[in-house]
């Protein structure tokens, strides 16, 4: 429908029902478009104001039609004229005035007057009806800013990017004037829009776009769209825009590390995303190429180009460090003047380092710094790795305190604070990505050095004081040069000791002159200390002096006096021991001894706690076993000091040693309930009782209540506790029993507090329980089609506690849920009851729902003797059971319905006994759920009736056989004629072989070379014995030939030539035949094949 008639019928549904209203003037609005027609709806009254004298259209003051069939007038008037007719439709009850075709100049407001014979009230005679006109564009086209138009869908350009371009949309026509949108593909562009508008109310409207292009724009499709109330979609016009855009990105690869000298390299420049295509220029270093090679071009998915060009040459040492220039440019580059893109790449060749060490010998002090320089020269210059050996063998440098550099990047060696040690030849390897060389010339280093010495002590373990021992020290030496000692200073704790030999004190007096003269002949490296004690701790070094001057000062050696540690001290916290708390203790000591103790013993009552060993010991949690005596004692090497103890008690705050459940449910007719807590406690504290907040009041004689107070009891770490059990007294229960609708409470046991806690409380929630009952599924019945998913059913019941549920079918469990939720696809062996089981500790309670799985008809065809007539009978098997049957007769439908009757799932079909009625009877069964695939049953003639299946039914035995019964004995039949086949062949082969044995000996027996194995062999052959081949070709059913002897088959299995040529043709002509025939061959080929042999 077009506009115009949509929006005539929607005004004529406003003309309508304003009429309803019986004003006598009557206001209508019709819009139509341009070129169409548009009807003009005026309602007339003859019923109630009788007979019309004349009917005339105005618009404005201008009348336009006149209408009358009293003075046999109808005509169009003014602009109307040859556009214009009326009609009465209705019974006379409306005129139309239809305006065909509409102009946008004929908007306006018409008035339709109708004149009637009689004046009567209430008779409208003016009805006015305002004509509103639209029109469609007459075009849309996109021109340039010169105002050339563009052809529609053409290409615009080419273009550089960042040129801004001006295109102009323009559309003619429109009412109203067209609205223009510009597209850039499907993104929106921003246009300048405006319209001019003529008299009649069309006009034209024009977008302007202005767009810098990009690169972005490669290609792109820019769209024009007009759209108007009267176009079912815009009206479009576009171009594409050819852009010339800069290379994108250019790159040379092929080179991307240094390469060795006489090696070939090959460098390629890439130029991508130019368009037009750029051009490539070599230079080395300012210069270009002589030889420049040649480039190809690809051109890219958006458009662009890419260019290519391969550089090849070997690399010679004086290519080292040469740069090569790729160049290049395209029109856009050129065209603004900016110069080509650049691609550097800097040429190395690498080659061998050249090594020299110095200076060539050097002697000095020992902590004099040693230089050692290693001048390479290597290209790459950078190094892999640089060695230095010292006499053959490899310096590890990593002590950066003793050696500094010979690294690659510092290959110079600087010893600082050399000693004996780096006395020896220093050689120099370096080594970059092309070899090693080692320096030819060695740096000779020799270094003078003091004496180094240490300290040892005889005996060297530790001593105690109380053995008195004496202790010598000895100051040896390590290394010097010369190796003899002439002095000894001896240090105690960095304090010098004393200088031996001691030879600056002499005296007149003859016994101290002899006493320090034995001082200065003594050795100076031993020092004896006598009878060591506690004062004598301490670390002893030496510092010897050789020609060379004083050493270094030893290492310290400790001499090590042991004694035991004083009497300990027990301290505790917190002062008061709390169940469950934690408990420090800490044995404390004035005099720690030597070595300071750092094991302790310690004692809880006689236990010695043998997990135990240090001087803190934190008990976490205290229990009951802590409400003892603690003991403790300090060890070390040298013994052990006096023992300190102190009785500790245990308390504790009011704790729950068995705690309300949180729930508690008996059963509803349960005749003993009670519940118990315990609470232990030190002090011992009280237990009270509340129900739902509330404290029981036991004078009701509703509970009774037992408090036991127990001792502790240690198997269990329980302290001082009560144990309280409130029972309830049923006789005093309505009818002794709980009502499990109002007895359902909270009871609390709770306790008072002491002095190390507050009260505790343990609350449970008391509940009557009940079976399951009231058990609902959500589905009696589920329909499935076979193949597809069922329904979920949810099963329910009312029980406390909550149910659990189990699905059944049969003895198997499907489901433990209360959702029967089969998720997989059923066939119809699953259809039938399945069983919901709720149950709680209480009881249990079933349900069954019953899934029905429907599936499409299965048919079978059975012939059947009724009332002397061969009927065929269609039995279906189907869910749903309601069925309908279809026969057909060969390849159409059966032609005599009346022969059938429907019998619930059986169709019974009368057989004609016309030959022309002999052949495929197909049936077909339909249910609701779908058709059956068709069933068939083939019938012929032999004595009347044949069922070619089966042999003859005709006989009254034969008759009376099942179809399965018929099946085993045709089964039985062919086996038969089979076997009696294969003994006509053997028959026939044994007489034919005798005569030809009588005629023509075998070659074997001509020859005598045949041995009676071969012999055997040959006789059993196929062929044996015959003179030429059958003429006469098997018939086989098949392709597939068979042969008496299968063993043989793939030797003989081509026969001669013209044998297996006439069974092949045999073959193919049988599959050419009807169904009918060939199954009738297949029947007689035992025959047949007895015959042939």
């Amino acid at each position: 429908m077009s506009i115009s008639g949509h929006l005539q019928l929607f005004f004529g549904f406003i003309f309508i029902g304003t009429l309803a209203q019986g004003s006598p003037t009557i206001t209508s609005e019709i819009s139509g478009l341009a070129k169409d027609k548009v009807i003009l709806p005026c309602q007339l009254s003859q019923e109630t104001c009788g007979q019309i004298h004349s009917i005339k259209w105005h618009r404005g003051f201008r009348r336009v039609y006149i209408f009358s069939e009293i003075g046999s007038i109808s005509k169009a008037e003014d602009d109307l004229i040859g556009r214009a007719n009326l009609r009465l439709e209705t019974n006379n009850s409306l005129a139309l005035l239809e305006i065909n075709p509409l102009m946008t100049a004929d908007e306006d407001l018409y008035k339709c007057e109708v004149t009637y014979l009689e004046a009567k009230e209430h008779c409208a005679r003016l009805q006015y009806i305002r004509l509103n006109t639209f029109a469609s564009p007459e075009y849309v086209r996109i021109e340039n800013m010169s105002g050339t138009e563009t052809t529609n869908a053409s290409v615009i350009g080419p273009f550089n990017e960042g040129t801004v371009i001006t295109l102009v949309c323009n559309s003619k026509g429109g009412k109203p004037v067209a609205k223009l949108d510009w597209f850039n593909n499907s993104l929106p562009l921003q246009g300048q829009y405006s319209n001019a508008t003529e008299q009649d109310g069309t006009g034209i409207g024009t977008s302007q776009l202005q767009i810098e292009l990009t690169r972005g724009d490669l290609g792109t499709k820019l769209e024009c769209r007009a759209s108007t109330p009267t176009l079912k979609s815009p009206m479009v016009a576009w171009v594409k825009v050819d852009v010339y855009v800069r290379p994108a990105s250019w790159e040379v690869s092929g080179y991307d590390s240094p390469v060795l000298e006489g090696t070939i390299v090959t460098l390629l420049c890439r130029v991508k995303g130019a368009r037009p295509a750029a051009n490539i220029t070599w230079y080395n270093g300012t210069r270009p190429l002589s030889h420049q090679p040649h480039s190809n071009l690809a051109v890219q998915a958006d458009g662009t180009y890419e260019t290519q060009s391969r550089l090849s040459f070997t690399a010679t040492r004086y290519d080292n460090g040469i740069i090569l220039d790729c160049q290049t440019s395209n029109r856009v580059l050129e065209s603004m003047g900016e110069l080509p893109y650049r691609s550097l790449t800097r040429i190395q060749v690498n080659y061998k380092p050249v090594v020299t060490v110095s200076p060539t010998n050097l002697t000095i002090n020992e902590t004099t710094d040693i230089y050692l320089r290693c001048q390479v020269d290597a290209n790459p210059p950078e190094l892999i790795s640089v060695r230095w050996y010292q006499n053959g063998q490899l310096l590890e440098l990593s002590d950066i305190s003793h050696y500094e550099g010979g690294t690659p990047s510092d290959p110079t060696l600087l010893i600082k604070n050399s000693s004996r040690e780096d006395l020896g030849n220093y050689t120099c390897v370096v080594q970059n990505s092309i070899g090693e060389t080692t320096s030819e010339v060695k740096a000779s280093v020799n270094v003078l050095y003091k004496a180094t010495v240490r300290v040892s002590m005889d005996p060297p373990i530790p001593v105690r004081e109380q053995d008195q021992r004496n202790v010598t020290l000895s100051c040896d030496l390590e290394s010097g040069n010369p190796e003899l000692i002439t002095s000894v200073r001896w240090y105690l704790d960095g304090d010098l000791l004393k200088e031996l030999p001691d030879c600056s004190h002499n005296t007149t007096v003859d016994g101290d002159t002899q006493l320090f003269n034995e001082l200065c002949d003594i050795d100076p490296t031993k020092l004896m200390l006598q009878d060591v004690g506690r004062s004598f701790q301490g670390n002893y070094q030496c510092r010897a002096k050789n020609g060379a001057g004083w050493g270094e000062l030893s290492l310290s050696a400790k001499l090590h006096v042991y004694y035991p540690p004083g009497p300990a001290r027990i301290e505790f916290e917190p002062l008061i021991a709390v169940k469950g708390q934690m408990l420090n203790l800490r044995c404390d000591l004035d005099e720690p001894g030597r070595p300071p103790a750092k094991a302790y013993r310690w004692w809880r009552g006689s236990h010695v706690q043998m997990d135990q060993s240090t001087s803190n010991w934190t008990i976490f949690p205290v229990s009951l076993e802590h409400r003892a005596n603690f003991s403790c004692e300090a060890i070390n090497e040298a013994g052990h000091g006096p023992s300190s103890s102190v009785p500790i008690d245990v308390f504790v705050p009011p704790t729950f040693i068995t705690p309300l459940m949180p729930y508690h449910g008996v059963p509803w007719n349960a005749t003993e309930v009670k519940i118990t807590c315990q609470v232990e406690c030190y002090p011992l504290c009280e237990i009270y009782w509340l129900k739902n907040g509330v404290p029981i009041n036991f004078q009701e004689h509703f509970f009774t209540i037992k408090n036991t107070k127990l001792r502790p009891d240690p198997d269990k770490n329980d302290f001082e506790s009560i144990v309280s059990t409130l029972g309830w007294n049923m006789t005093a229960w309505p009818n002794g029993k709980l009502n499990r609708a109002v007895d359902n409470d909270n009871y609390t046991c709770q306790s008072s507090p002491n002095d190390h806690g507050s009260g505790v409380f343990s609350t449970t929630h008391f509940r009557v329980e009940y079976p399951p009952e009231k058990i609902n599924v959500s589905a009696r019945v589920v329909n499935v089609k076979e193949d597809d998913y069922p329904d979920v059913v949810t099963c329910s019941a009312n029980a406390l506690p909550e149910a659990t549920y189990t699905w059944k079918y049969g003895n198997e469990i499907v489901s433990e849920k209360n959702m029967l939720f089969l998720n997989y696809t059923l066939k119809r062996n699953h259809g039938g009851d399945y069983e919901c089981v709720a149950q709680n500790l209480h009881g249990q309670i079933s349900s069954r729902t019953t899934i029905n799985v429907q599936y499409v008809p299965e048919c079978t065809i059975s012939i059947e003797e009724l009332n002397d007539e061969r009927v065929l009978v269609c039995t279906a098997k189907a869910n749903p059971g309601l069925v309908d049957f279809h026969w057909w007769f060969g390849n159409s439908s059966y032609p005599f319905p009346e022969n059938i009757q429907k019998k619930g799932l059986k169709s019974e079909l009368q057989l004609s006994r016309l030959p022309e009625y002999f052949g495929t009877y197909r049936c077909f069964a339909n249910n609701t759920i779908g058709m059956s695939n068709f069933c068939e049953r083939y019938v012929s003639v032999d004595l009347g009736f044949m069922e070619i299946s089966g042999p003859s039914q005709e006989g009254s035995w034969i008759g009376k056989m099942s179809d399965n019964t018929l099946v085993i004995v045709g089964v039985v039949a062919v086996a038969v004629i089979i076997l009696f086949a294969i003994v006509c062949i053997i028959i026939i082969l044994v007489c034919r072989k005798r005569r030809m044995g009588e005629k023509h000996p075998s070659p074997a027996h001509r020859k005598g070379d045949l041995s009676d194995d071969g012999k055997a062999f040959y006789e059993n052959l196929p062929f044996h014995g015959l003179q030429s081949p059958q003429s006469k070709p098997y018939h086989p059913t098949t392709l597939e030939l068979e042969y008496a002897d299968k063993d043989y088959r793939q030797l003989y299995s081509y026969g001669p030539m013209n044998y297996k040529e006439a069974s092949l043709q045999a073959a193919r002509e049988n599959n050419n035949v009807n169904p009918s025939q060939r199954r009738i061959t297949s029947i007689t080929t035992p025959a047949i094949e007895s015959e042939l042999l």
